[in-house]
Parts: structure tokens; sequence; C-alpha cells
């Protein structure tokens, strides 16, 4: 195998790092962490709410998991629980939460202009090829 290709999941790891560095610093500053990212993104997704395994299903992450991450966001008061029923509650973001995902979605943005502003037209649509081949062929 080429040496150069060796560098390539490097390089994408150290990209991904890079942007999550700056939404590190929004969550500290709300007293979270990295494990609750999902929970909150997808209950941004989902306004109608959803229910515990809904989540773990969709995100492929465990019970346990899960049952920790979204204790911590209910009682810093990122998300709530409906208390109908003992199973299948279902969880909703609340406006703090909604505060978080809003400052990710613009820190996420930003990023990208500034990292994609720096590929012309036809280096950005090589890239987005070149990136869906690969993905096709892990799938």
């Amino acid at each position: 195998m080429n040496p150069d290709l060796n560098s390539l999941p490097m390089l994408f790891s150290a990209l991904h790092k890079k942007m999550m560095e700056q939404h590190h610093k929004l969550l500290i500053e709300a007293g979270l962490s990295r494990i609750h990212i999902p929970y909150l993104m997808i209950l941004s997704e989902h306004k109608e709410g959803l229910t515990q395994k809904e989540m773990i299903d969709r995100l492929f992450l465990d019970k346990a998991h899960a049952s920790r991450a979204l204790r911590d966001l209910i009682d810093k008061r990122m998300i709530r629980k409906d208390e109908e029923t003992i199973y299948k509650n279902k969880y909703y973001l609340e406006e703090d939460g909604m505060h978080i995902i809003k400052k990710m979605n613009e820190t996420t943005q930003a990023l990208r202009m500034r990292i994609f502003s720096e590929l012309d037209d036809d280096e950005m649509a090589l890239f987005k090829r070149l990136t869906e081949k690969l993905l096709k062929l892990l799938e």
C-alpha cells in the first residue's frame, strides 16, 4: 500500500478532532460532555419526543450509556421526560437544550465555511465525490 494512504485516516481523524474542540468549549460552558451530544441532536430533530429505546436504536448506543446521559441532561434542564407512564416515557428538548444545539449548529456552520472556503468549486465537487465513494465501499 502506498505510504501516503496510511495517513488519510489520521488526517480525517485530526480534522474531526479539531472541529469537535470548538464544540467542546460550548459543552464545558454548559457543564456537558461529548456523551450528551447525540441525545441533544436527535431530540432536536424530533419535536414530538422519543423514548429511550427509540434513541438507542437510532444512535446505536447502549442502554446504560443512554440512561446516564439522559439523567444528566434532565438534571441540567436540557431535556425533560414525560411522567405519564412508568415505561415508554418520551424525552423532549427544553429551551436550554435548544440553545446549546443552536450554538453548536452556528459553530459547525462557521467551521464548515472556514474549511470549505479554501476549496474552489471543482475541488469541492471532487471532495464530495471521493467521500461518497469511500463511504459506499464501507457499507
